[in-house]
């Protein structure tokens, strides 16, 4: 999203932790192919092959870690949100803490726009706009032989990839149908698909806490009242 006056773009990620240099990574990757400094392909290529390939480091200016939070901590250590937002993204328990009130929150906001306005001055005076450009005008592509290589190396692990995944649906399949014979269990451990979970809050942009759990517990309950009475059970589920 634009900020400052469209001078800047803001690319805010969240997630559960980050590898080391992983966001600058990401967003080094995205600008290049944007830009057209690499081919759209090669990222599908990165994702998919075992093979390593050295993507283009975005510089470090303008990265910062804009919040946290521990929703589902360990009981005896207590669960935390860092906002009034976040606590309601995640359904902070009763117990739960919140670091900053919403008077906190608003002088957050105006602390990260003071930081974006010295980002737009570190960017424009100490030339490294310039020097990113003109990397990313040096930035050489694989082409000819290697890139026809990659090609075919991708066609073949797409193809694997789609095998695992179907014998993977057959395995959950069954395990699914065990789990539902079984009416003493409760748990939805087995009945949802694997990366259930993981899918459903990058889908939803979900945050990791009580709401993940209460969803999966709700469909699996669902799932075992129509596995009981099938008429209950809606079209097309």
């Amino acid at each position: 999203e634009p900020t400052l006056e469209g001078k800047l773009l803001r690319i805010v990620l969240r997630g559960q932790f980050f590898l080391y240099n992983q966001i600058r990574l990401m967003v080094g990757t995205a600008v290049s192919i944007v830009t057209g400094a690499l081919p759209e392909e090669l990222l599908e290529m990165a994702l998919s092959l075992t093979t390593e390939m050295h993507m283009p480091l975005a510089p470090p200016t303008g990265l910062l870690l804009r919040t946290a939070g521990f929703s589902r901590m360990d009981q005896r250590a207590g669960a935390c949100a860092m906002d009034p937002h976040q606590a309601k993204e995640c359904m902070l328990p009763d117990g739960g803490f919140t670091l900053m009130d919403d008077k906190a929150t608003v002088a957050a906001q105006a602390f990260v726009k003071h930081v974006e306005a010295d980002m737009d001055v570190q960017w424009r005076e100490s030339g490294e706009a310039d020097a990113w450009r003109a990397k990313l005008a040096g930035i050489q592509a694989p082409s000819g032989a290697v890139l026809e290589e990659l090609r075919a190396m991708l066609l073949v692990t797409s193809r694997e990839n789609r095998d695992f995944r179907s014998q993977q649906a057959d395995s959950d399949q069954k395990r699914r149908e065990a789990q539902l014979a079984n009416f003493g269990e409760k748990s939805c451990v087995g009945l949802l698909p694997r990366r259930f979970a993981a899918d459903l809050m990058v889908r939803f942009r979900l945050v990791p806490g009580w709401r993940v759990t209460n969803i999966q517990a709700s469909l699996a309950a669902r799932m075992r009242n129509w596995h009981q009475d099938p008429s209950s059970k809606p079209e097309k589920m």
